[in-house]
């Protein structure tokens, strides 16, 4: 697994710089929600989805796939930062409610959920004291954002 999690976080690294890079090109500085709309990929266009959205999907999953390794990996530190990362991704509007997982199967958001409810079995481990609160931060962060689209009218 480490070897795994290597590789996606170096693909998530590549993915920010060139993100950084074509921002400095355009003259301009990369601020969030600017990013994804100037990501570039080959990803195959989805007649239902709206090409800016399938760009937001695509950031989105690039960036969850190392985190979701980092919580299977059960190492506290790696969970603990994955906690943290996923409670601002959600903040900030990076994954959307509406926000399908890679292969379409669930949305990114119940994703974090289950994983987040996953990390509770370390509360009470040595050196898991940090994990409670990014529990509690990354759920929080579900039901309160705009973006998770808990609150939405179906």
């Amino acid at each position: 697994r480490d070897d795994e999690l290597k590789e996606l976080c170096e693909g998530v690294l590549a993915t920010v710089e060139k993100l950084d890079e074509d921002a400095k090109k355009a003259g301009r500085p990369m601020v969030p929600f600017e990013g994804p709309l100037l990501l570039l990929t080959d990803q195959p266009r989805r007649d239902n989805v709206d090409p800016i959205q399938q760009k937001w999907n695509f950031f989105a999953n690039t960036l969850m796939g190392p985190l979701i390794l980092a919580c299977k990996s059960g190492q506290l530190d790696l969970v603990d930062a994955a906690l943290g990362c996923f409670q601002k991704l959600l903040s900030y509007g990076y994954v959307q409610g509406t926000t399908p997982n890679t292969d379409g199967s669930d949305l990114i958001v119940n994703e974090m959920v289950h994983f987040a409810s996953e990390a509770g079995k370390f509360v009470g481990q040595r050196g898991a004291e940090g994990i409670p609160i990014k529990i509690i931060s990354a759920m929080a962060a579900v039901v309160t954002s705009p973006s998770a689209g808990v609150h939405e009218k179906h």
